[in-house]
């Protein structure tokens, strides 16, 4: 029983702090916050953490693992590098319209102080260069550095998110999601 009330406390504490993270920056999250967000006092984060950098590193390193398997799998699904790109851009949408807390953590508030990961930690960007890579050397598509395509896609991708969550694209997500696999198609296919 205690083991299962101290896994909730630091669920709850980790749960607060994405939210208030994804919400407000790491900068902009105090310890208290996230005490006062999670119903528990600040020592009850400390019994789990050794502070808020440390709680933010986890949880970045939690967020990106899952990004990273959401679009492995999205990939694997797929027999080809053309049909991958796809993989990719339905993989990285759905997770943003699934867990956007994550998806806005991982993507966007990340950068503010997580510090470095493990060397060995996947990052979801090694998605995307592993199937540009593939595709290259199949010969699927034009040559093309994969860390510079995805950077391109990554930035298609966000940007389309961006837009799609305030508002500005009125499509429905699958006519999205089609519109911008046809267009990193046109992208990286040679021709």
């Amino acid at each position: 029983m205690e083991h299962a009330r101290h896994h909730s406390k630091r669920d709850e504490l980790t749960t607060a702090a994405l939210r208030l993270f994804a919400e407000k920056g790491i900068r902009g999250t105090s310890v208290r916050d996230i005490a006062d967000a999670a119903g528990v006092t600040e020592g009850a984060l400390y019994r789990h953490f050794p502070g808020k950098g440390p709680l933010a590193q986890s949880l970045f390193a939690e967020c990106a693992r899952m990004l990273y398997e959401h679009l492995d799998a999205a990939v694997s699904e797929a027999e080809d590098p053309a049909a991958q790109l796809c993989g990719l851009v339905r993989g990285f949408l759905g997770f943003a319209e699934t867990r956007p807390e994550a998806y806005e953590y991982v993507m966007a508030r990340h950068h503010e102080s997580v510090g470095e990961l493990p060397p060995d930690q996947p990052l979801p960007k090694d998605v995307f260069v592993r199937v540009i890579a593939q595709g290259v050397e199949a010969g699927q598509f034009r040559p093309l550095d994969p860390h510079l395509g995805a950077a391109m896609m990554i930035g298609l991708l966000m940007r389309t998110i961006f837009f799609m969550q305030r508002g500005l694209v009125d499509l429905p997500a699958e006519e999205v999601r089609a519109e911008v696999c046809g267009a990193v198609q046109r992208i990286f296919l040679a021709r």
